[in-house]
């Protein structure tokens, strides 16, 4: 499997509980993808991740980074009002 993911936003905080839940709700929005943060060391990152088979093609896995990137981008957007990843 090939893990395929796009970062929407980072603290160095946990996130907070409303902006936590949010994220939860948001997957059921994805078919195969998922939020989650992920720990750092010194920041929390909130990544959308979706698993593409490792055979799978050209086509189909430039179509899952093309997903993800476009998904946490909108939320990314939503969330920061701008593009910092």
């Amino acid at each position: 499997m090939r893990r395929v993911f796009s970062a929407a936003f980072a603290s160095e905080d946990p996130l907070p509980g409303v902006l936590a839940n949010r994220l939860l709700l948001d997957n059921s929005l994805y078919r195969v993808a998922a939020w989650q943060v992920v720990n750092t060391g010194d920041t929390y990152v909130a990544l959308l991740s979706a698993f593409v088979p490792a055979d799978a093609g050209s086509k189909e896995l430039l179509g899952a980074i093309g997903d993800v990137a476009r998904a946490a981008n909108r939320v990314e957007e939503d969330l920061t009002g701008g593009d910092c990843f």
